[in-house]
């Protein structure tokens, strides 16, 4: 397989022993005894003046694209076709009086229509090879630029959403803040705390009445025969539900009727001598009306809950509307993460498609300018 490189070194070096043959054949003539020597050097000297001048005026570039070797080819064609336009006349004396140096002269015509001919085929062979190639790195490239600016297109609108979602973040959390830092909401974390104190001083209250009366509830066991009906109901009553009856108005009187059956029953009550005394102390708290001011402070108590609760109640839009922000906020964040996340891949994509832009740029470059170079070109 012959290179571009090797057919025109070869056409190049044909073309100088042309010229040193020509300048050879200046020198010979035909024998000058011989009668006929006038007119045969005459026919000589007529088509090497012809032929010296066709290749004066051939000159070979150095072929560095497709252009350039095809011109070659035409130069080397035109000469040869001014050559080979010669009479019968002409050939007959060139061939037959000047045969030892029309014979290299020959020779070196004939390298030189086939360095011609394989230039041309090489050009038309090598043209559709790389036009093919082009096309397709260009295809290549089309595509990556095509991908890059729908990339860039979508990070610009990525970028642009995040600065929408944070501007967005930003006023639900000014929002969020007059919220709590409002009045209106830290009075609901006022009454909100009072409120749980309040519960947890009636729960309190209610505890230690229980346990005091402890005391009146285990005799009341061990007495309910033989009482009258209305003494039954009320022991009844007392030992299902004693403090609800301490808390009620009539309280007092109640509890202290119970007490006085007791007291009358002691012997069936059986009791100890430490719950006899716990009884009186009880008993005592009665009479000194420090049940009627447990009750009204139970009540009270009471009566400052249900004020309280009515008013969260009434707030209660305000920790509806914090949730409301809180929720907006929480959706407004995770989308912008989601964004962020994709426009991160989207940058990659972006790089990567940069990255393979500039290596397609870079081999249609070499190729063009390169691979047309003639040292690359190989003739098939």
């Amino acid at each position: 397989k012959k290179t571009l490189e090797s057919l025109e070194s070869d056409a190049k070096k044909e073309i100088e022993k042309l010229k040193d043959s020509a300048r050879k054949m200046e020198n010979v003539y035909f024998e000058k005894d011989d009668k006929r020597y006038t007119r045969i050097n005459m026919v000589k000297d007529a088509w090497l003046k012809k032929f010296e001048s066709a290749l004066r005026s051939l000159s070979l570039d150095d072929a560095k694209d497709l252009d350039a070797i095809e011109k070659n080819a035409s130069e080397i064609e035109a000469f040869l076709g001014e050559i080979s336009a010669t009479d019968m006349r002409q050939n007959y004396i060139l061939s037959n009086y000047f045969k030892k140096e029309m014979k290299s002269i020959i020779s070196s015509l004939a390298i030189l229509e086939e360095s011609a001919k394989s230039l041309r085929e090489l050009a038309q062979k090598s043209a559709v090879k790389t036009r093919k190639k082009i096309r397709s790195l260009a295809k290549g490239l089309s595509d990556a630029r095509k991908e890059r600016k729908e990339t860039e297109e979508k990070i610009k609108k990525m970028e642009n959403e995040l600065l929408r979602l944070e501007e967005i973040i930003k006023e639900r959390e000014k929002n969020l803040s007059d919220i709590v830092q409002s009045p209106e909401m830290k009075r609901l974390y006022e009454v909100t705390k009072r409120k749980e104190e309040a519960e947890k001083r009636l729960k309190e209250l209610r505890m230690r009445m229980s346990e005091e009366l402890a005391v009146i509830n285990r005799p009341l066991k061990k007495i309910k025969h033989g009482l009258e009906k209305s003494d039954a109901m009320l022991i009844s009553e007392f030992a299902s539900s004693p403090v609800e009856i301490c808390l009620s108005p009539e309280g007092e009187r109640k509890a202290e009727t119970v007490i006085n059956i007791i007291k009358k029953n002691a012997s069936e009550a059986n009791m100890s001598d430490k719950d006899k005394k716990k009884l009186d102390a009880f008993y005592e708290k009665v009479k000194s009306n420090e049940l009627k001011r447990f009750r009204d402070e139970y009540m009270e108590t009471e009566e400052a809950l249900k004020n309280m609760e009515a008013e969260i109640k009434e707030s209660s839009y305000l920790p509806k509307r914090k949730e409301s922000v809180e929720g907006d906020l929480r959706l407004l964040k995770e989308e912008k993460e989601k964004i962020e996340t994709e426009l991160s891949e989207a940058k990659k994509k972006e790089e990567e498609a940069r990255k393979k832009i500039a290596g397609l740029e870079k081999e249609i470059a070499g190729y063009t300018e390169e691979n047309l170079r003639k040292k690359y070109i190989v003739l098939p």
